[in-house]
């Protein structure tokens, strides 16, 4: 004898079903591999970050300075945006004297290490190498504009967000790696970016930058024994979202569509295909509105605030 569960207590069962599912996967974050599947290579040798000592030396050191002009393009679901400005350096004489020899110019010197599209990227010097007053110091500029790609965003607390974005400078040629004719870049704590027109952008608010001297060491898949250290300057620019913008774009329509649902059960009883219909339309709307916010977000392990809500 078949026992036929009421449509309502089925549909019931079936999303409790899927809710317990969901927090059974949110509440357990993958475990981190450690071996690669059965059939993948594993000969995959990448860099490490390390941080600066505060007492490293190095044969030579070049000063670095960044200036802004434009910041726009930013797409939190490809995690990359467009930068545009200037690079201030000034180096010693010895290591002008050494770049003369070697026939190195200071744009085969540094490279972008965020910077993706290399083809579709600037860098180029705004006017030729000059000799600073007083002398012993060399000084030159350059016009860079790029994509740069974002390592990770912290979303948990999306819509409303806190964001980093690196600009990340390091020296590009082996021969002036630190365990060889070192060249330690030491950026300019004070360039004037909280003074920049450029640093504006719509929907988000600038609160602030800062600078920091790093290490990326390098391993040879080779030569175990030998290995490559170069240093970097990171600016870090630092933005939140308007927290108008966001809850009036994101908030503002969860909140309209949850009070027509729950007022739904008060229309007129003459009325019972709107009652029962309005519940189904906004649990779609819901739906629509998630899509829309994750397809301009990228995937996270995590429920951000506004899934939760």
């Amino acid at each position: 004898m078949r026992v036929r569960l009421p449509a309502r207590r089925l549909l019931l069962w079936l999303l409790g079903t899927l809710m317990a599912l969901a927090l059974l996967l949110v509440s357990q974050p993958p475990t981190p591999r450690s071996q690669p599947e059965q059939g993948l290579a594993s000969g995959v040798v990448g860099g490490r970050l390390l941080p600066m000592p505060a007492d490293l030396e190095a044969p030579h050191r070049m000063r670095v300075a960044f200036q802004i002009d434009d910041l726009r393009q930013m797409e939190l679901s490809h995690k990359t945006f467009r930068a545009e400005g200037r690079l201030h350096l000034a180096w010693d004489a010895a290591l002008n004297q050494l770049m003369l020899e070697q026939g190195i110019e200071p744009t085969g010197l540094l490279r972008f290490a965020n910077q993706v599209e290399d083809w579709n990227s600037v860098l180029e010097s705004t006017g030729p190498v000059r000799a600073a007053e007083g002398g012993g110091r060399y000084l030159q500029a350059f016009r860079f504009e790029g994509l740069f790609y974002v390592n990770g965003f912290d979303l948990r607390s999306a819509p409303f967000l806190r964001v980093s974005l690196p600009l990340i400078l390091e020296v590009a040629d082996d021969r002036f790696s630190l365990e060889g004719r070192g060249v330690l870049l030491d950026p300019l704590q004070d360039s004037g970016l909280q003074r920049s027109d450029g640093l504006s952008m719509a929907g988000f608010r600038f609160v602030g930058a800062g600078v920091e001297r790093a290490l990326h060491r390098l391993d040879n898949p080779f030569e175990r024994s030998r290995q490559q250290t170069f240093s970097r300057a990171v600016l870090h620019l630092e933005y939140r979202t308007d927290d108008l913008a966001a809850a009036l774009r994101w908030i503002l329509p969860l909140l309209l569509v949850m009070a027509v649902v729950l007022l739904a059960p008060s229309l007129d009883s003459d009325r019972d295909e709107l009652s029962f219909g309005l519940p189904s339309a906004g649990l779609l709307t819901l739906v629509v509105l998630q899509e829309g916010f994750h397809s301009q977000v990228p995937a996270t392990p995590y429920l951000t605030f506004l899934d939760q809500l």
